[in-house]
């Protein structure tokens, strides 16, 4: 399949008019904005070509993070950008700049969680903190550097049934 292939398969659509000229990058915070809008993604005619191609390549090789999926979590349980699958089960978490911090995410309910990597399903190391009252606490991601995409790192979050967040009284401990 071509780049426009591709990408009309992930309700993306091109448009003929000019306007910025954005990069792989951009094109992937834009797409999970208009996931999170219920939008089709526009890109403007005047995107380069090889910028249109790196999203393509990048869009096909995360294709179970983009395809069918809906708005992720608010910045209350995840200060970033994430999807989450259309039956709720599977949080995608997107990871745009990452060096030795770990990746946090707050609230989460359900007691089975499988934490990996796009593509290959590698397993990430995770670690957990408390709540307060009861709260069920954070769950925090440590990469390594040899595990960071240059584009964007992808960790999926995976629970038996629909995730389940916590709206009651309390919060996580979110720091020592």
């Amino acid at each position: 399949m071509n780049a426009e292939q591709i990408l009309a398969s992930f309700a993306v659509e091109f448009s003929r008019e000019e306007g910025t000229a954005y990069n792989c990058d951009q094109l992937v915070r834009m797409f999970i904005r208009s996931r999170r809008k219920c939008e089709k993604l526009v890109i403007p005619a005047s995107c380069k070509k090889e910028e249109i191609g790196r999203f393509a390549k990048f869009a096909d090789k995360y294709r179970r993070a983009f395809e069918g999926t809906v708005k992720g979590l608010d910045t209350d349980w995840f200060a970033g950008e994430s999807l989450m699958s259309s039956d709720g089960e599977e949080l995608f978490l997107f990871i745009f700049a990452c060096s030795d911090t770990p990746v946090m995410v707050k609230g989460i309910k359900n007691k089975k969680k499988t934490v990996s990597l796009l593509p290959d399903g590698r397993p990430v190391s995770p670690g957990s903190s408390p709540g307060l009252g009861e709260g069920p606490g954070s769950l925090w991601m440590f990469l390594k550097k040899g595990d960071l995409d240059p584009i964007c790192t992808v960790i999926s979050i995976k629970c038996g049934d629909a995730i389940e967040l916590y709206t009651g009284t309390g919060a996580p401990i979110t720091q020592n």
